[in-house]
């Protein structure tokens, strides 16, 4: 993680997850998060850390 990064507690547990499986489909990361967020809200969550340079897509 890059010096002086905050997340807020949603990219956290999107971050925690990506972390603890190394790599995840939006339809996977949403299975695993604590609290019910629809797929595209996941999405845009993942868009989000991906335009922070925290995550890619391939």
């Amino acid at each position: 993680m890059a010096k002086g990064r905050t997340f807020t507690e949603r990219e956290l547990d999107i971050m925690n997850i990506l972390w603890g499986e190394g790599s995840g489909t939006v339809a996977e990361v949403r299975e695993d998060l604590p609290h019910l967020l629809g797929y595209t809200g996941v999405l845009k969550m993942l868009q989000i850390l991906e335009e922070k340079g925290m995550v890619r897509h391939e």
